[in-house]
């Protein structure tokens, strides 16, 4: 696991600064593991839009056009959320010298798959709170439902079942919560706006494509960058979990050594 520049200090605690650049290292570092199957995630979130505009075009005025609204949105959360959980056993992997795939992480993380996918149900149904209660503001901050953050690395790291991780995090955050969901919220916010202007911003600049082409480019280029987005995100994540446990409990890369040799075991 190799980067160009000062290799930093994980885990340990961080200010936004660090967290960003350790966050930036981390992708740079795994980039080749992690992409793979961020992409093959967000490419099963465009088929889920894909789906959900021929029903809507089937009927737009029917019930099933209205509901299909809403399955590209759980399907973007639950799934995004998988892929955060993923990349924290990977990147947990990479820091503590074990051997990294994610083939590996998915072997070490299958026991929790189903406190995993309720953590990203869950996330889910606060996606749809939220975006309903905002009038659609919250889609810039939609990577914060993914996982949700800290709960999908406790149940992924620390083998803690949904309920149990929940309290776990309450108890990690104890006093650094809203600065580290400052922080949280700062990266999503960064990485929503990249999302949305990025992709429009090429497409825009191919007017000699034509609408097709435009339109071709408006997808890869949301695709690429979401999946560059969520690896980023999942860092990031897992950069501040690892910042809370230091803080609450002297949490070194020896412990997270002992714990990856353990799970893989």
């Amino acid at each position: 696991m190799r980067a160009k520049g000062p290799t930093p200090e994980i885990p340990a605690p961080v200010g936004f600064t660090s967290l960003v650049s350790s966050s930036w290292w981390l992708f740079r570092s795994l980039f080749g593991v992690m992409f793979g199957p961020m992409l093959a995630i967000v490419a099963v979130e465009w088929l889920s839009l894909l789906a959900a505009l021929v029903v809507a075009n089937t009927d737009p005025a029917g019930m099933a056009a209205a509901f299909a609204a809403l399955i590209p949105l759980m399907v973007r959360v639950i799934s995004s959320g998988l892929g955060v959980a993923l990349g924290a056993a990977i990147i947990a992997d990479g820091l503590a010298g074990e051997p990294v795939s994610a083939r590996a992480a998915i072997r070490t993380s299958r026991p929790y798959l189903k406190e995993i996918l309720a953590a990203a149900m869950f996330g889910a149904l606060l996606a749809l709170m939220f975006v309903f209660l905002s009038q659609g503001l919250a889609l810039l901050l939609m990577p914060l439902f993914y996982g949700p953050p800290l709960i999908a690395q406790v149940i992924v790291l620390e083998a803690k079942p949904f309920q149990l991780a929940t309290r776990r995090v309450r108890e990690l955050g104890r006093g650094q919560f809203a600065r580290t969901f400052g922080y949280l919220t700062a990266v999503a916010l960064g990485i929503g706006l990249t999302g949305v202007l990025v992709p429009r911003l090429i497409a825009s600049l191919a007017a000699s494509f034509g609408d097709a082409g435009q339109l071709g480019l408006l997808v890869l280029a949301s695709m690429v960058l979401g999946a560059m987005g969520l690896a980023f995100f999942s860092a990031a994540t897992t950069v501040a979990y690892f910042d809370l446990r230091a803080r609450a409990e002297n949490y070194g890369l020896e412990e997270l050594r002992a714990e990856r040799r353990s799970s893989s075991s």
